[in-house]
């Protein structure tokens, strides 16, 4: 890792226990770099990447494993020799971003216009081709190749979405005229069942009166 790099601060102030792990791990290979040759050791530290490289492909520490941003992972793992692999599950997952001030929302909306136009006109791509592009490509040992997929964004505006607005609102009308359909149904339903209840109960009340007549007849004349 980066010595006194964006990571290593990462795993530094963490409160995983496994990020510290690793913290202690880090610290410990470093000394016994140092123990091994001092004067390397320096040149790691203040050479960045390239340096550490170079000393842990020749130096007794050439079974080893780097922890780097995905980015930096990728770009070296393109180049020559080729005997680099990335493994492409992070540990970690972090987003990087641009710090504002607070307010500066005119700022932040034209960094914004300029990014998706230069990724709208092909000039990000043509960056990340530049940078990533793979040198172990016909040998297959490189993992990742950016270029494969390269994002792209579009910028949609009324006349995109203009068709589904209009499919949205006729769906609205023609589930709101189907409700009253349905609602008519039902209240007519509701007063045709309450008409037949009435005409069933007066006719049992008619059927029991004239009942009632007929005892009364059969009573008086036997």
């Amino acid at each position: 890792m980066v010595y006194r790099g964006a990571t290593e601060e990462y795993f530094k102030n963490s409160v995983n226990d496994q990020d510290k792990d690793i913290y202690d791990k880090l610290i410990e290979t470093r000394k016994e770099i140092a123990e091994y040759d001092a004067s390397e050791s320096d040149k790691m530290k203040s050479g960045g990447l390239q340096a550490l490289f170079r000393y842990l492909r020749t130096g007794p520490f050439s079974d080893f494993t780097l922890i780097l941003e995905s980015d930096t992972a990728t770009y070296f793992s393109n180049q020559l020799p080729c005997d680099l692999s990335m493994i492409t599950e992070g540990r970690v997952n972090r987003q990087l971003a641009f710090a504002f001030p607070i307010g500066s929302h005119t700022l932040e909306a034209e960094l914004n216009q300029k990014l998706l136009t230069l990724q709208e006109t092909g000039v990000l791509k043509e960056l990340t081709d530049h940078w990533f592009s793979s040198e172990c490509s016909d040998s297959g040992d490189s993992l990742i190749d950016m270029t494969n997929a390269p994002s792209k964004a579009y910028a949609v505006g009324l006349a995109d979405i203009s068709g589904a607005i209009l499919v949205l609102v006729v769906g609205i009308v023609l589930g709101g005229i189907i409700t009253a359909i349905e609602f008519c149904i039902y209240r007519w339903a509701e007063s045709v069942s309450l008409f037949f209840l009435f005409v069933d109960f007066t006719c049992i009340i008619y059927l029991v009166k004239l009942i009632q007549g007929l005892q009364l007849v059969l009573v008086f004349f036997p």
